[in-house]
């Protein structure tokens, strides 16, 4: 390899350090408002993709889907604007329900440095609460935003999480304004797989418990029995840190996919005529 190849490497490496990480996302999610989509801005700047149903009907109900910690160096690859074809969304928009998509900031990998960030194979108490203030602020900040948008009916709004968005969106459930009917969790914690006796979940199962002592807002927990990144026995885990915080499981049920694993789309094939019909039943 020359000097020149080298030079020109090196400066590569140079201005892709000097971009703005948030400007780089933003890049990836330019704002589009059109029948069935809106790609806007909420929080510190950020992208939030939301998907609509077919007009009429209006206002409708709308989902906030949480998504996992991202494994690519960017999650500003777009990959949220094509989420229609995802089977959750596409089951939510024919039901009348819009699917709500937030980036959130507390990400290595996403703008807004190392927030939601926990060292799995060693994770401590103070590193989940760091994840849980960073993942609180977006949720509320997705929610704010999302009372701008006037085909939404903000009194119904849901919130989902999966995998890392699910322990968030369980986590944060006490900070929820009254606009939010429900609760939806999918194959999800952190790290649930790892550390001696589980003790990531047992430090999610702490804080969740936490949040349900001061919340009632009901909540469905989805299990999926094949799911190796946080198995069934973590899943229920955390179910039961929701029923510990509340003295009860009246307000907390529970769906067990059978046949799939830790991603969202085969649990939300499986699911989603479950959760169609959580959040019919507790609309406002």
């Amino acid at each position: 390899m020359n000097i020149r190849i080298l030079s020109i490497l090196a400066a590569t490496l140079v201005l892709s350090a000097c971009v703005d990480p948030i400007q780089k996302v933003n890049d990836a999610y330019p704002l589009e408002t059109s029948d069935r989509k809106i790609i806007t801005r909420y929080g510190d700047g950020l992208p939030l993709v939301v998907h609509l149903p077919e007009a009429g009907g209006q206002p409708h109900p709308v989902m906030i889907i949480n998504h996992g910690r991202p494994f690519r160096s960017d999650v500003g690859e777009g990959i949220y604007k094509t989420s229609r074809q995802d089977p959750l969304v596409f089951r939510l928009n024919k039901a009348g329900i819009a699917a709500a998509y937030p980036i959130r900031s507390g990400y290595f990998s996403a703008p807004g440095g190392d927030g939601e960030r926990i060292a799995c194979n060693s994770p401590t108490g103070g590193q989940f609460s760091r994840a849980l203030a960073s993942g609180r602020d977006d949720i509320l900040g997705a929610i704010s935003a999302l009372r701008a948008i006037e085909r939404l009916d903000s009194d119904n709004v849901f919130v989902a999480g999966q995998s890392a968005g699910r322990f968030i969106a369980l986590a944060a459930m006490d900070g929820y304004p009254e606009s939010v009917s429900g609760v939806i969790s999918f194959n999800g914690g952190r790290c649930g797989n790892r550390g001696p006796l589980f003790n990531g979940i047992s430090y999610a199962a702490d804080l969740i418990a936490g949040a349900a002592t001061g919340s009632s807002v009901p909540v469905m927990i989805v299990a999926s029995a094949n799911d190796k990144i946080i198995p069934p026995a973590s899943s229920g885990r955390l179910r039961q840190a929701v029923c510990d915080g509340r003295g009860g499981c009246g307000s907390v049920s529970l769906y067990n996919a059978e046949r799939a694993g830790h991603s969202l789309s085969n649990t939300a094939i499986q699911a989603g005529d479950a959760v169609i019909a959580f959040v019919e039943r507790h609309l406002n």
